[in-house]
């Protein structure tokens, strides 16, 4: 049966999004017409926040700071604050397990092991089985503290030799290293000491090292890379390594198999061995693939790194723009600031309740109050849809920055584009797109959370080990939300660089960015693939060559200062690291948003060229990169618009479309 049917406007916009933008032909690459989008849901992060603030306020009415943060004795009192213990600031342990009492000041005399005399001990306030009299009180101590005439450490009969200390937080802390070892909370602060005091030494080299030189490093590079010859070199190069690491990892397996069969006598079973021979031959087959894959997408490789090389050029213009990840810190700080304040007084909002253990006081043990938990499980979830809104808010500065970019002739980029130009791209975010980005934020939120619910459980509950089922079920829920919030964030990610194009809201932009992706999954894939591993070899060559500079240099300018090289050197890697990322996020999304930009100018013209590339890029383009009928699906290709216009009727608001065959 044949059907005869219409479509209204809004439909085929929809039905369109399959087969080029539906803004194709509106306007001249990006949007000049910024529009605010999914107001809503910023409404609701300020909401959100207010009710924080809230919550937080109620907190600090209830809760006391001092109970977690202060030193407690053994009768729940906090040294220095509670009743009783207001002019006693300081806490002496007694017992090994670090139960204690609170006294004036840190003792910096030793008292003769051998000595019974009260006055030489501190006991806990809470024992009632030690006498109060001094007479009673050295006989229990001569008869449960002593052993063979001596004091006994392990013997925790509730009095402790008075002993050299020094005050760390306003625990006294005993001075000798071989006394301190009995006591478990005191051990632990041995190497924290001394790796605080090496990374105090070192200061200024693990600042100018780890940070300033790994960002120079990032800068020069970036240098490099604009020149597409050897960002071409750089690229091939990485590729190659990833070759020859596969042919090691081969080589190294398929030998020790063979040397593993000629011990005698054999070490390994023969299990062992052709499990290895296995995981040889499974690598030549990923190497045959990798190989074949290489090949397949060389024309869209060629195509990634004329995109990274743009990319380059982009972050050298608007050098500033490494900085924004440093901005979105400082306003995540300037976030938690409040929100620790708030969190520490919810966890003080509780009670000290008598703990006994086989029927004997031990002390006390602090306790919430109904309610603080799910308060403290709100005040993370503010914690993660924040977080993600602010990375969300820097990604959209970054896209509308490179967007801008790539849509300007390429003469005059060096001339209309420089750091100031961020500040444009902020105020457009705040102004029209704040929406999009807690509307983004909120989706990946509602994801996480549940992921760390789960996570939660997991660690804590008692019934998993017993039921071997709910644990594999909730180790599977665990990576299935995980996936989930991959997905997620790759959604959201491009979803925003449409709306830095186009103006879009979020639901919109996502579908638009599905389909574009859809239309070029090739080139995208690979140059997400390309720029990732070029992104990881720059991100590993910068922190290998600064943390190996660091090395030497302390050792030869600190070798008598520090205690050790280890802290320092590991401190200046994981700061290099933590900024050369920094710099790749920002080189990765504007990688990310030139691609999607050179797609759509490629759209916007058919699919002949790419009007805003460079001239290098266009010739590139015409010879190789066309995007024709011919290299895209049938089904999306029949749908490409042509240049002939179709009659419609302005009063119905219809089009006559295809006729379909039923």
């Amino acid at each position: 049966m044949v059907l005869n049917y219409q479509l209204t406007n809004n439909e085929k916009e929809s039905d369109n999004r399959s087969a080029s933008h539906p803004n194709k032909g509106k306007y001249d690459g990006i949007n000049p017409t910024r529009s605010t989008t999914d107001i809503l849901f910023f409404i609701l992060i300020i909401a959100l926040w207010v009710c924080m603030t809230g919550v937080g306020s109620q907190a600090s009415v209830n809760g006391k700071i001092v109970h977690i943060l202060g030193p407690i004795d053994s009768q729940g009192r906090t040294c220095g604050y509670s009743d009783g213990v207001i002019h006693y600031k300081y806490f002496y342990t007694v017992l090994t397990n670090g139960l204690g009492t609170c006294i004036e000041s840190c003792p910096q005399f030793d008292s003769s092991t051998t000595s019974s005399n009260p006055s030489d001990y501190i006991c806990l306030s809470t024992d009632d089985t030690i006498p109060t009299n001094d007479v009673d009180k050295q006989v229990y101590i001569e008869t449960f503290c002593f052993t063979n005439g001596e004091y006994d450490i392990t013997s925790n009969c509730g009095c402790n030799l008075i002993r050299s200390t020094e005050s760390q937080f306003r625990r006294c802390r005993f001075t000798d290293s071989e006394v301190r070892s009995y006591y478990s909370t005191q051990n632990k602060l041995d190497y924290l000491q001394s790796f605080m005091a090496d990374i105090i030494t070192a200061r200024l080299v693990i600042f100018v090292f780890g940070f300033l030189l790994a960002l120079t490093l990032s800068f020069i590079i970036t240098l490099i890379l604009r020149y597409e010859i050897l960002g071409e070199f750089f690229l091939w190069t990485s590729i190659v390594l990833v070759l020859l690491l596969f042919l090691q990892l081969i080589v190294m397996a398929y030998s020790t198999s063979i040397n593993w069969q000629d011990q005698h006598p054999r070490n390994h079973s023969s299990t062992a061995i052709n499990a290895l021979r296995a995981f040889a031959i499974i690598m030549v087959i990923v190497s045959f693939l990798y190989v074949c894959c290489m090949i397949f997408l060389r024309k869209a490789i060629s195509i990634s790194i004329k995109t990274i090389s743009l990319a380059a050029r982009c972050i050298d213009d608007m050098p500033l723009i490494v900085l924004t990840p440093l901005i979105q810190v400082i306003g995540f700080v300037l976030f938690m600031v409040p929100l620790v304040y708030y969190c520490l007084y919810l966890a003080s909002d509780g009670i000290f309740i008598d703990h006994y253990i086989d029927g004997d006081y031990v002390g006390k043990t602090y306790h919430l109050n109904p309610g603080v938990g799910q308060r403290l499980w709100f005040m993370f979830f503010c914690v993660l849809w924040t977080g993600n809104f602010i990375a969300a808010f820097g990604f959209l500065v970054i896209a509308i920055s490179s967007a801008g970019w790539y849509f300007t002739v390429p003469n005059e980029r060096a001339n209309k584009f420089n750091s100031l130009t961020l500040s444009k791209s902020y105020w457009e975010v705040l102004r029209y797109h704040s929406g999009t980005a807690a509307f983004g934020s909120l989706l990946i939120a509602l994801i996480q959370l549940p992921r760390y619910v789960a996570m939660y459980i997991q660690k804590h509950s008692k019934t998993l080990g017993a039921n071997p089922v709910l644990k594999y079920v909730l180790y599977a829920t665990i990576c299935l939300l995980r996936c989930l919030e991959s997905c997620m964030k790759f959604i959201a990610k491009n979803a925003y660089i449409q709306t830095a194009i186009h103006s879009t809201s979020f639901i919109f932009a996502a579908k638009d960015a599905f389909f574009l992706i859809a239309r070029n999954i090739f080139q995208i894939g690979a140059v997400a693939v390309i720029s990732g591993i070029a992104l990881i070899i720059l991100k590993v060559f910068v922190c290998v060559t600064v943390t190996t500079f660091a090395y030497f240099y302390m050792n030869a300018q600190y070798a008598n200062s520090l205690h050790d090289l280890v802290a320092p050197t590991f401190l200046v890697l994981v700061i290099s690291w933590m900024t050369v990322t920094m710099f790749t996020d920002v080189f990765q999304c504007t990688i990310d948003t030139i691609i999607q930009c050179y797609l759509t100018d490629l759209e916007n013209n058919d699919g002949v060229k790419a009007v805003y590339a460079d001239t290098n890029m266009k010739d590139f383009l015409d010879k190789h990169g066309k995007l024709n009928k011919n290299q895209i699906p049938t089904d999306v290709a029949t749908n490409l618009p042509t240049n002939d216009p179709k009659p419609t009727d302005d009063s119905t608001g219809l089009d006559q479309v295809a006729v379909k065959t039923i």
